[in-house]
């Protein structure tokens, strides 16, 4: 209270601290939304002639697939779901089976193998989309304990926006490969080590193991990412003890 029971003058907020607070809200939409146009544009690229011969081996691989009649031929190695190749994980083709039988109820031309590019170089674009916000989880939760909040959120936008226009990254989006679902994972893997390094709350712990688990199901070289776990229970001792939540 001032003199005389007045309350002292309300005083506004400097143009700069209005001005970063919101940018605080429109930068990561911006960032988002640039990310999604050049990402969605032009997955039409090839006409669907499905040049990429990766994306056209998952795509075969997908189309020889279909559903068993009982869980005993599901089970067995002549099974309809067994793709018979292995030089990527299955879980990429295994969801691109799944994602067009749902479609297929409410789109039926998409039932045509030759439209599969249209189910899978979306997925592709939004795994990569995923991988942009774990980056900037993983860079603000890094440097979170080091400096200011607000610097910490400056530097994981400019993390992710770095990423948001990389050239590879955009052009691996634009086909449905084992790279953009990957990624994906591997940082999903990353950001739940972290968590789990800093804190001691079980939901982490697990989603630390289905993470490297999916990676792995993606592709077997993200075998070495099995290492953080260690790493993260370590330094979780190192800072918590044997301390649960």
């Amino acid at each position: 209270m001032g003199q005389g029971g007045r309350h002292p003058p309300l005083r506004a907020d400097p143009v700069w601290r209005r001005l970063a607070n919101g940018l605080g809200f429109t930068l990561p939409v911006v960032l988002i939304f640039v990310a999604a146009i050049v990402r969605f544009y032009g997955l039409q690229w090839d006409s669907g002639h499905w040049l990429h011969p990766d994306e056209r081996q998952i795509y075969f691989v997908t189309m020889g697939l279909s559903w068993p009649d009982s869980l005993a031929e599901a089970l067995s190695p002549d099974s309809p779901l067994n793709p018979r190749f292995f030089a990527y994980g299955s879980l990429p083709i295994y969801l691109l089976r799944i994602c067009a039988s749902l479609l297929a109820t409410v789109w039926p031309a998409i039932a045509y193998a030759d439209n599969l590019h249209f189910i899978g170089r979306p997925l592709a674009a939004l795994f990569d989309l995923g991988t942009l916000y774990l980056a900037y989880r993983l860079a603000r939760r890094l440097v979170f304990a080091s400096i200011a909040p607000r610097q910490a959120r400056i530097l994981a936008l400019l993390s992710a926006g770095l990423a948001s226009v990389t050239v590879l990254q955009i052009q691996l989006a634009h086909f449905y490969t084992v790279d953009p679902p990957l990624t994906f994972f591997v940082m999903l893997a990353l950001n739940f080590a972290a968590e789990t390094a800093q804190t001691t709350k079980h939901r982490y712990r697990l989603g630390l193991g289905i993470a490297t688990g999916l990676a792995l199901a993606t592709k077997v070289s993200a075998a070495p990412l099995a290492l953080i776990i260690p790493v993260a229970y370590n330094i979780q001792l190192a800072r918590h003890g044997t301390e649960d939540n």
